[in-house]
């Protein structure tokens, strides 16, 4: 019942010649993509962050002497810095008193601040972060680094109006609350 035939070691030995390297290939550029899709995030976080404590210094009102924007930027760069972008161009005295000692990157990482921008009326301040991430196995096709960017853009809002009559009320709740 059997029919091998004489053949059939051959013809698997040439699928697996063909399969190989393509399941090789594919598994070494997903290994990449998780480094890259990891380091977007981290920066996005630091973006994030970064804008964040920039908010934290605006006023909400222009400030002529420009030193609202000023703080709010060093504030952003120093954030940035806790949060493992290391940019050695855009260290500030002021930066460097939140972030005295920047993070080491290991792997080759080059992190660049790419704007720290407070607009006008000093009520939204945005910052955008790149990092140019090597590839480990890209190399084999040519593929030296790729560029990740994240951006991120906090505001400070005026406070609506309150309506006459109405104050802040607090209730304590008991364990259990429902």
């Amino acid at each position: 019942m059997k029919a091998v035939s004489r053949f059939s070691k051959a013809q698997i030995a040439a699928l697996l010649l063909i399969i190989m390297p393509v399941l090789l290939g594919a598994m070494a550029l997903g290994a990449d993509f998780a480094v890259i899709y990891v380091n977007w995030a981290q920066i996005q976080k630091a973006a994030d962050s970064a804008a964040l404590a920039g908010a934290q210094k605006l006023t909400g009102h222009p400030d002529p002497t420009g030193t609202v924007p000023a703080d709010a930027i060093s504030n952003a760069q120093g954030f940035a810095c806790l949060n493992g972008v290391n940019d050695p161009n855009n260290r500030n005295a002021a930066a460097s008193t939140i972030c005295p000692t920047p993070h080491p990157l290991a792997g080759g990482y080059v992190d660049k601040i790419v704007f720290t921008n407070v607009d006008s009326n000093n009520t939204k301040v945005s910052v955008g972060i790149k990092r140019q991430v090597p590839y480990a196995f890209g190399k084999l096709i040519g593929l030296n680094t790729a560029a990740v960017a994240a951006t991120a853009t906090a505001s400070v809002n005026p406070v609506g109006k309150v309506v006459s009559g109405l104050f802040p009320v607090g209730l304590q709740c008991n364990s259990p609350c429902r």
